[in-house]
């Protein structure tokens, strides 16, 4: 499948009015495979843990051009063992998306709270790479 420049920007326009809603959506939505995944390291490990996702903060859009924009988020992740013991940490990850050659491409960079800046220069360090390797003609 193609995607051209306008159909790209139509996406990029879309990207930025619905980021607020999906993150409610999603919230709820991994509410059970979240409940999966704690029982599946309790079957492996024979430990038990309680895994949750708790606020996600969408960043605004912190760079765009014609063929591509990127966005972070911030997201807390907790924890309970069979003690009851609470954990918890936050996580940062920027998402670019790209729009190459009739193709879009996401790109994920996900690192520690601290990670925000590394985040964004890792992904924008990927994005020059895939231009450069990927001249148009």
């Amino acid at each position: 499948m193609s995607v051209s420049n306008t159909e790209f920007e139509d996406f990029r326009k879309m990207t930025k009015t619905q980021n607020d809603k999906l993150i409610n959506n999603v919230k709820e939505k991994i509410k059970e495979p979240m409940k999966e995944l704690s029982s599946n390291l309790e079957g492996e490990y024979g430990v038990e843990v309680n895994l949750s996702i708790g606020e996600v903060i969408v960043l605004d859009i912190h760079f765009e051009n014609e063929n591509a924009f990127s966005y972070s988020t911030f997201t807390k992740y907790g924890t309970n063992n069979a003690d009851e013991m609470p954990g918890a940490s936050v996580d940062v990850v920027t998402a670019t998306t790209l729009h190459i050659k009739g193709k879009v491409l996401f790109l994920y960079c996900h690192g520690t709270k601290d990670d925000l800046e590394w985040t964004r220069e890792a992904s924008t360090n990927w994005l020059k790479e895939i231009i450069k390797a990927n001249p148009s003609n």
